[in-house]
C-alpha cells in the first residue's frame, strides 16, 4: 500500500518535473509578459549625450551579441517603438535584474521631448517586480513614444547589459505579479509545511539527518526570498547590488546543505573511501563559491561569477559516482535518490551552459534551481518518509 502511494506520487512529481524542466514559448511566460524589444549597443566612450545620442540609432551595433562587449559603461537603444502611453493602457519597459552600478532610462517621444528616469544609489531596487524583473512605467503623454535609451554604468556584463527587454501593459504587468505571487506562495507554502512536518518527527526519531533536510529546505526558502524580488519589496533599502551578491551567497550554501543531507542520508556504506571525502570537497567548495562571491563580487564580479558557475557545475559531479556506488552497495534509496536529483542535475548543468553563453538566456531557466529543488526536496521528504518505514520494519524483524 506504501509503495503504491509513492509511485503515483513519484509520477505525479516526474510529469510535473517535465513540464517545468522544458523553457516555455516567449508567448506562454507568464512572468516575462509584453512583447520583446530588439536593442542594439554603444560603448560610452566618455563625453556622450543622451539627447544627442537618442536621435542617432544607426551608431549603434545591432549584431554583435550583449556579452561579448565585456565589462564597462554602455549605451543601449531600442528600436522604435511608435506606440502611446495612455491612461486606460499604460505601457511599462520590463528587463531582468543584472549586475551594474548605475543606470538611467532616457524616453523620446514623437515630438522630441525626452523623460529622463534615473536611479539612485539603490539601482533598479524601487523598480523591482516579482520574479526579480525591472519594470520601468513609461510617462503617460499625448504623443507616440519613439524609442528608449538605457545609460549603464558599471555593467559586469556577465549575462548581458540590458538583459531581456520586453514592452508590457499595465494589466500584463499585474497578471505577471499576480502569476508569480501564486508560485512563490506556493512554494514557500510548501517549503514552511516540511520543515514543521520533519521537525516534529526529528522531535520524535531523532535522526540526524531529518534536521540536515530542514537546514536545506531553509536555505533554499531563504535562496528563493531573496532572488524572487520580495527581498527588494520587504527592504526598499537595500543595494540591488547587494541583493545579487546575496543570491549567490545563498545558493552556495543551498548546494552545499543538499549535499550534506544526501551524505547523512545514505547508508555509510555508500560514502565509504573516496567518495565521502570528494562529496566533502565540494560541499565545502559550494559554500567556499557563495562565500567568495558575496566578499570578492564589488571587485571583480566577473571572476567571482565565474568561479561560482564552474563550481556549480561540480555538483553534477557527485551525483554519478554516488549512484554507482549507491548501486554497488545496493543501498535501499538508489531509486528515490535517482529520482530526485535528476532535475536539480540537469538545471545545474543548464545553468552552467547559460552563464558559459553556450545556451541563450531564459527566465524560467534563470528560476529552474528554486523549480528543480522543490521537486529534490519533495522526493526527499518521500525518502525520508521510506526510510522510517524501513527503520521500523528492522525494528519489528528484531523485536519477532
Amino acid at each position: 500500500m506504501f509503495r503504491a502511494c509513492l509511485y503515483r506520487m513519484i509520477a505525479a512529481l516526474i510529469a510535473c518535473t517535465g513540464f517545468l524542466s522544458f523553457p516555455a514559448p516567449a508567448h506562454a511566460q507568464t512572468a516575462m509578459t509584453g512583447q520583446p524589444l530588439s536593442v542594439c549597443v554603444l560603448r560610452d566612450t566618455g563625453g556622450m549625450n543622451a539627447a544627442t545620442l537618442i536621435h542617432q540609432p544607426e551608431r549603434f551595433d545591432c549584431t554583435t551579441e550583449q556579452h561579448m562587449f565585456g565589462a564597462g559603461d554602455y549605451w543601449v537603444i531600442s528600436k522604435d517603438i511608435n506606440q502611446r502611453s495612455r491612461s486606460r493602457q499604460p505601457l511599462a519597459a520590463r528587463t531582468a535584474s543584472v549586475w551594474q552600478e548605475q543606470i538611467a532610462l532616457h524616453v523620446l517621444y514623437a515630438d522630441g521631448r525626452m523623460v529622463n528616469m534615473p536611479t539612485d544609489k539603490r539601482g533598479v531596487t524601487p523598480l523591482i517586480q516579482l520574479g526579480a524583473l525591472v519594470e520601468y512605467p513609461l510617462p503617460r503623454l499625448e504623443p507616440e513614444i519613439v524609442r528608449l535609451l538605457w545609460h549603464v554604468k558599471g555593467s559586469a556584463n556577465a549575462r548581458g547589459i540590458v538583459l531581456g527587454p520586453r514592452l508590457a501593459t499595465a494589466d500584463q504587468s499585474a497578471r505577471a505579479n499576480l502569476t508569480m505571487a501564486a508560485i512563490y506562495a506556493g512554494f514557500a507554502g510548501l517549503c514552511i509545511a516540511l520543515i514543521i512536518y520533519n521537525l516534529a518527527l526529528w522531535g520524535a526519531l531523532r535522526h540526524r539527518f531529518q534536521l540536515y533536510y530542514c537546514v536545506m529546505v531553509t536555505a533554499l526558502l531563504a535562496y528563493t526570498f531573496s532572488s524572487s524580488g520580495v527581498l527588494a519589496w520587504a527592504m526598499p533599502e537595500i543595494v540591488n547590488n547587494d541583493r545579487l551578491r546575496l543570491n549567490y551567497l545563498l545558493l552556495g550554501f543551498t548546494g552545499a546543505s543538499a549535499l550534506i543531507f544526501a551524505r547523512s542520508f545514505f547508508e555509510e556504506r555508500v560514502f565509504a573511501g573516496w567518495l565521502g571525502k570528494y562529496t566533502a570537497i565540494v560541499t565545502s567548495a559550494m559554500a567556499g563559491a557563495g562565500i567568495l562571491f558575496f566578499i570578492s563580487a564589488p571587485f571583480s564580479v566577473r571572476t567571482a561569477d565565474s568561479v561560482f558557475t564552474m563550481v556549480f557545475l561540480g555538483l553534477a559531479t557527485v551525483v554519478g559516482p554516488t549512484l554507482w556506488q549507491a548501486w554497488r552497495k545496493r543501498s535501499n534509496f538508489l531509486w528515490l535518490f535517482a529520482i530526485g536529483w535528476g532535475v536539480p542535475i540537469l538545471t545545474a548543468i543548464l545553468r552552467t551552459l547559460a552563464g558559459l553563453h553556450i545556451i541563450p538566456w531564459n527566465f524560467w531557466l534563470d528560476n529552474s534551481t528554486m523549480l528543480s529543488m522543490v521537486v529534490e526536496a519533495m522526493m526527499s521528504s518521500l525518502a525520508i518518509a521510506y526510510r522510517i518505514k524501513l527503520l521500523r520494519d528492522e525494528r519489528d524483524w528484531a523485536i519477532a
